[in-house]
């Protein structure tokens, strides 16, 4: 459901009948949020879920509230009263919302995955009742960094290919940051492809690549052979996540 059809009072109003104890979420329509929101509901089905969103009236997902906001925006783009009920009904945050491009700047880059990453930290840290915040980044926040890449906080000192991997690991330092504050985690996800019954609804770098084949753009393609090839589908990763969120955080 959305609580778009007649403006932010109807939201606020659709958010005041919720009870204390919701789960606020980001990137709900991405391959991470989709793959959640089943299993969220399923586990607590008395849980209320609301969705922030760009388009509250393209979302329609079971169970899920969905009210407009912009990461990019200071204060997300909310109004005053809706940002009151969040501090009051949220007792939960995940935020999986990124911008995943490759070809745009740092500056650009950083507006949603850094500023955005910021501003869910300032309202996460606002809910009166806050009992857990998860920051779901991706395994290229270690950027060029070579060997093994523990559970620990990232330098960035080996730089990064592009400006995803860099803001991502920006944002991770944001949390590390916050968690004196706040109770907070990370998750590093790998790339997702796709469901692991073959079915795509959404095309990232690995899918184009794959596209390109046909083209035959270079009569090859410089790689080692032996490297390992770091990829999962979104349903697996989303039952994996969603039990470390559930029983480890």
């Amino acid at each position: 459901m959305n609580a778009n059809g007649s403006g932010i009072e109807s939201a606020e109003r659709a958010l005041e009948s919720l009870d204390r104890g919701a789960l606020l979420l980001t990137g709900a329509t991405g391959l991470v949020g989709e793959a959640l929101i089943p299993l969220l509901r399923v586990a607590h089905p008395r849980r209320p879920i609301v969705a922030l969103t760009r388009n509250p009236a393209t979302f329609d997902a079971v169970g899920v509230l969905a009210i407009r906001a912009d990461l990019s925006l200071p204060g997300l783009g909310l109004s005053t009263g809706m940002r009151a009920l969040l501090r009051d009904r949220v007792t939960q945050i995940v935020h999986s919302a990124a911008d995943i491009r490759f070809r745009i700047t740092v500056e650009e880059s950083r507006q949603t995955n850094v500023a955005g990453t910021q501003e869910m930290l300032a309202l996460a840290a606002e809910c009166k009742h806050l009992e857990r915040f998860l920051q779901v980044s991706t395994i290229y926040a270690a950027g060029k960094t070579p060997g093994t890449i523990y559970e620990e906080p990232l330098d960035g000192r080996a730089g990064f290919v592009n400006a995803y991997q860099q803001t991502k690991n920006e944002a991770e330092a944001l949390v590390l940051e916050a968690m004196g504050r706040i109770p907070a985690a990370i998750a590093r996800l790998s790339s997702l492809i796709g469901a692991s019954s073959g079915r795509v609804h959404q095309f990232n770098y690995f899918h184009q690549t794959i596209k390109a084949i046909p083209w035959n753009p270079l009569p090859a393609i410089p790689a080692d052979p032996t490297a390992i090839i770091d990829m999962a589908a979104s349903d697996w990763t989303g039952r994996d996540l969603h039990y470390l969120y559930d029983h480890c955080f």
